[in-house]
């Protein structure tokens, strides 16, 4: 096995660690590009996030209500490739790459493939319909059967009631409005 250097490459408010070893170069399992922000709440990793209205350097969880200011993920800054000022006490944003997101079968089972919006409920997405702001591109899939997803009753406008599975699913990002 070669020999490994650690190089540091100082840019402005950015600083980045590169590790190469014998012409090839360590890749973080991860994969994404994230930067902090300011909240107001506690927002937990995974949650798809967007921009405050009136502040462009404070996020909120996203919803239907400000699909429009969609920006990325919330994600440990640990999970990042590259990871942009990550303080204590902010909220990291992937907002380019894969990150895992909180995602819901509310619009049905998620299949790998399956374009992944922003839902009524703050944080968490769902399978895509058209017109919808997307996050991004399922890479697994979400159903009954899926490890870790919890069961949630729901109540929709009309006061039906069902239940849908929240869950983790790997997304890969790219904040569009889907129009398939």
């Amino acid at each position: 096995m070669g020999a490994i250097r650690r190089l540091r490459l100082f840019i402005p408010g950015l600083v980045m660690l590169l590790v190469v070893s014998a012409g090839s170069m360590a890749v973080a399992s991860s994969a994404n590009l994230s930067r902090s922000f300011n909240s107001t709440e506690k927002i937990e990793n995974g949650s798809l996030v967007s921009l405050e209205a009136q502040r462009s350097d404070y996020v909120e969880p996203a919803n239907t209500a400000n699909a429009k200011r969609l920006i990325g993920v919330a994600s440990n800054p640990n999970e990042s490739l590259l990871a942009v000022d990550p303080t204590t006490g902010k909220v990291q944003v992937a907002t380019s790459g894969n990150a895992s997101a909180l995602v819901s079968t509310l619009n049905g089972n998620v299949r790998v493939g399956d374009l992944i919006a922003v839902s009524p409920f703050s944080g968490i997405g769902m399978k895509s319909v058209y017109g919808a702001k997307v996050i991004g591109l399922a890479q697994t899939n979400l159903n009954d059967s899926t490890a870790g997803a919890v069961s949630k009753q729901v109540t929709d406008k009309d006061g039906k009631t069902s239940t849908i599975k929240v869950g983790l699913v790997r997304v890969s990002l790219d904040v569009r409005t889907d129009n398939n």
